[in-house]
């Protein structure tokens, strides 16, 4: 295997950024959530593109679930194509970019401040153009990302959310819960060399889906996000409801359905979904704990049982991100620079 690109480099630093995350921002994030608290925020809006926008996904069920807190997302187009007018009083704007320079996220928290929302920024980049202006900025803390496919700005966006969460409801224990996430991640770091071999298999695939529910959701649209970028394909991703809302109809005998399923809350929906997957005909590739449902698949992935539902989200995009790794060296492709992307993209 050809281990030399910075994508893989950056997949495997991940679980050692979590607790560094927490050493250098849990105070400042303690900050954040007293600010909310002192202003009366009645409403959080997450604006983010691409990567980030997954993390915010996350975010918004962990701040509903945990914290009672609504949570929307911003349409960015509202202010940079329409110029919309808000009143934005009791809204905190939480801008999501690991460059920092997304200009339409950057456009969208400068002009919310402007309408009287309090506002963050969220980048891996100090002194980048989201900052600027911003009432607060967190830092991801997970040194220079390389790779156009973004991976350890991913899981480090998902530890932030987390740590926001856990600061409103200054439950600190929760703090806990995110440290021990390090070995869950480094257990599906173990899984490279199973994904690595298998992998080649998929060498000639042109689209696929991917399908989570509930707080997984993020997990497989940035999964199919990462299969996209590196390696070509189509991809579609949906929430396991969505998809029976219609989308099924188009899966066809041999079609690839990666399916992000823990145990938890939302496993029996998925259960159901995989069972009726394979009536159809779908080639299964799943991500889980469960015995009886990884017999399902034609590529069965098996993770460690976590009894936190809630934080399988930082170890089950690790897999995904391996597999799309692996995928790419199969087709001889550069993981780090997709033809076509670059680093920071620029829209309004």
């Amino acid at each position: 295997m050809t281990h030399d690109y910075k994508m893989r480099k950056e997949i495997l630093e991940q679980p050692g950024l979590i607790k560094n995350l927490v050493d250098n921002e849990l105070e400042n994030i303690k900050s954040v959530a007293a600010a909310i608290k002192e202003r009366k925020i009645r409403l959080i809006s997450f604006v983010a593109r691409g990567t980030s926008d997954h993390a915010a996904i996350y975010g918004k069920y962990i701040l509903e679930i945990f914290n009672g807190f609504p949570c929307a997302f911003a349409d960015h187009s509202a202010f940079t194509v329409y110029d919309c007018k808000l009143d934005m009083t009791d809204t905190f704007v939480i801008g999501i970019s690991q460059s920092g320079e997304s200009t339409d996220v950057v456009e969208y928290l400068q002009k919310a401040k402007k309408m009287g929302a309090m506002t963050c920024a969220v980048t891996n980049e100090e002194g980048s153009s989201l900052t600027k202006g911003a009432d607060f900025t967190v830092y991801l803390h997970a040194g220079k990302e390389y790779a156009v496919a973004a991976t350890k700005t991913y899981t480090t966006s998902l530890a932030v959310m987390w740590l926001l969460s856990c600061c409103m409801s200054e439950d600190y224990d929760r703090v806990n819960t995110l440290l021990k996430q390090e070995e869950y991640m480094k257990k599906a770091l173990a899984l490279e060399d199973m994904i690595a071999d298998r992998a080649e298999r998929y060498r000639y695939m042109t689209s696929g889906t991917t399908v989570g529910r509930g707080l997984n959701f993020a997990t497989a649209m940035e999964s199919g996000l990462k299969l996209a970028e590196v390696n070509h394909v189509v991809m579609r991703a949906y929430s396991a409801a969505d998809l029976k809302h219609g989308p099924i109809s188009a899966i066809k005998p041999g079609d690839p359905v990666f399916l992000v399923a823990p145990t938890g809350k939302a496993f029996e929906c998925m259960r159901e979904l995989a069972e009726d997957l394979t009536g159809r005909g779908a080639e299964l590739i799943v991500l889980s704990d469960d015995d009886k449902l990884l017999s399902m698949a034609a590529l069965p992935i098996k993770m460690e049982h976590n009894p936190d539902e809630a934080m399988t989200p930082l170890s089950y995009i690790i897999p995904s991100q391996l597999f799309s790794y692996h995928l790419a060296l199969a087709h001889g492709f550069n993981p780090d620079e997709p033809v076509g992307l670059t680093k920071i993209t620029l829209t309004r």
